[in-house]
């Protein structure tokens, strides 16, 4: 009876042996996160995602605006030197319009551009070009105002074309037939719409020492050079 009772026991101890070691492979396994492979079933050790290195508020600012300035520095200066050719100037009507016309697509086509790379550069762009009032509105305004009176216009243009032509031959040729005429006066043997033009070469004309001024009131008298009295 004795030696039953000893493989008994035995028996026991080695099934709790068995027991502890399997209990203590199951703990381990678990302590480690694994994730299968779709392909093969295997498993891999998951990993935290690696964190996104920090930036400064004042670097990110800089580095948008760099990216911004490599975009739109082209265009930004295309802009700028059709507004000069627009308002300085002061082109033929319809390469004015021309000039309008590319000047505002420039300007859009920069938004879209700028949009399309996100909100940052969008930002940027509102920032330099959209304040209030924004830079476009003056132009899109003179484009209108153009379209809206081109007839007028450039019937005004053609005019001033044919009559400046010889215009200046015709001014001396009358101070040379009225010697001291006023220039008030003289400006009435002309249309009113080339006054302008002829106060602007009488008084080149006098700066080459080819015409004489002399101030009386609110006008002067005119003189050719060799009939002064």
């Amino acid at each position: 009876m004795g030696f039953f009772a000893f493989l008994i026991i035995i028996a026991v101890a080695v099934g709790l042996y068995y027991a502890w070691k399997i209990a203590d492979s199951l703990n381990k396994d678990s302590s480690t996160s694994t994730t299968p492979t779709p392909s093969s079933g295997a498993h891999i050790t998951a990993k935290a995602p690696a964190e996104k290195p920090h930036i400064d508020p004042l670097t990110r600012e800089a580095l948008v605006y760099e990216g911004y300035e490599k975009i739109a520095a082209a265009k930004e200066e295309k802009m700028v030197e059709l507004a000069v050719k627009c308002t300085k100037s002061n082109p033929p009507l319809d390469q004015k319009i021309e000039h309008l016309t590319e000047l505002i697509n420039t300007f859009y086509a920069l938004k879209t551009e700028c949009a399309s790379h996100g909100t940052a550069y969008a930002k940027e762009f509102a920032a330099m070009w959209e304040r209030d009032p924004p830079y476009i509105v003056k132009y899109e305004n003179l484009l209108s105002n153009l379209k809206a009176n081109y007839d007028q216009l450039k019937g005004n243009e053609e005019f001033m074309n044919a009559a400046l032509e010889g215009l200046e031959g015709k001014v001396i040729a009358i101070i040379e037939q009225k010697p001291g005429i006023k220039q008030i006066d003289l400006y009435k043997d002309f249309d009113s719409r080339l006054k302008s033009s002829i106060s602007e070469f009488l008084y080149r004309y006098s700066k080459s020492d080819k015409l004489v001024r002399i101030k009386e009131g609110n006008t002067y008298r005119l003189y050719q050079k060799n009939a002064t009295p």
